[in-house]
């Protein structure tokens, strides 16, 4: 249903986690702050930047949470859920500002006293260049209809709107982790019986800058997993699907640099793990 403008809106606290965005920042917290279903608080966790990010919120004259050096998105999404002070909290990632009426779409979902979370639907603000194609294909797969809004496998937190409660009652995001912080709180929210939400309607817009490098490390750490399994067994996997059908769909569209670069991503990822297990790094620190 549409959100009745006459209604009162529950109290919402809204955050953004940060680590050098000092390019994206300012854009993700004027996005808060412009909602036409106004959140009652709006702060930044910023969790050890090294750029100008903490400056550039300062001059928001918002809240600002600085952690005591680089902790991890599990420790940056915890503390801000203890932070905020109302019965939902909305979340928005420092590269993805929302559109101003996402809070008014998302609400009405929530009529249902299960769902504990409604993630929008992300869309890049601009498709030039070879790594920015890739992007929206194979990572926000912007090319595939996402349908009605619908139960999901997994919690998604770069543009979601969250009970508090359920979270905490669960135990609130794990602050050892350093990524996958959101498929493992979701696991625990769905064993607890709540819904986990996608809403098509409410849109989140990309406005980092789609560099190679970035979009592959993004890639691995969206699907990488909790463990950071290494085996070659899903390395093969990985090379199979990278042919078919990401470089496949990738020629269908005439598209030969980002077939390249589906085809270098799970050389990319098999490095990236690998190199972390030889340095002694795992997900959870």
């Amino acid at each position: 249903r549409q959100l009745d403008k006459s209604e009162q809106p529950p109290g919402i606290s809204a955050y953004v986690p940060c680590y050098n965005n000092e390019d994206t920042i300012e854009r993700s917290v004027r996005s808060l702050l412009e909602q036409s279903v106004q959140p009652r608080e709006v702060f930044v966790v910023d969790d050890g930047s090294r750029d100008t990010t903490r400056q550039k919120v300062e001059s928001l004259c918002v809240e600002l949470l600085s952690n005591d050096g680089n902790r991890g998105r599990g420790y940056t999404r915890a503390r801000a859920l203890e932070r905020a002070e109302h019965e939902f909290v909305l979340c928005c990632d420092a590269t993805n500002p929302l559109e101003n009426d996402f809070l008014e779409k998302a609400l009405p979902y929530f009529d249902d006293s299960t769902v504990v979370s409604v993630s929008g639907h992300l869309r890049s603000l601009e498709i030039q260049g070879a790594t920015a194609r890739w992007r929206s294909r194979h990572l926000f797969k912007e090319d595939v209809d996402p349908g009605p809004a619908r139960p999901c496998n997994m919690l998604i937190t770069y543009g979601t709107l969250m009970r508090r409660d359920p979270v905490m009652e669960v135990g609130n995001f794990d602050s050892t982790l350093a990524h996958t912080e959101d498929n493992e709180l979701g696991l625990r929210l769905h064993a607890a019986g709540y819904k986990i939400l996608g809403a098509p309607d409410a849109v989140i817009r990309s406005i980092a800058k789609p560099r190679l490098w970035n979009t592959l490390e993004r890639y691995w750490r969206w699907y990488v997993g909790l463990e950071e399994k290494l085996s070659m067994r899903n390395y093969l996997h990985s090379i199979k699907a990278s042919i078919r059908p990401m470089a496949q769909k990738d020629l269908a569209n005439g598209d030969w640099v980002a077939a390249l670069i589906s085809l270098a991503c799970p050389h990319y990822c098999m490095w990236k793990t690998l190199a972390r297990k030889l340095g002694g790094r795992t997900n959870r620190k």
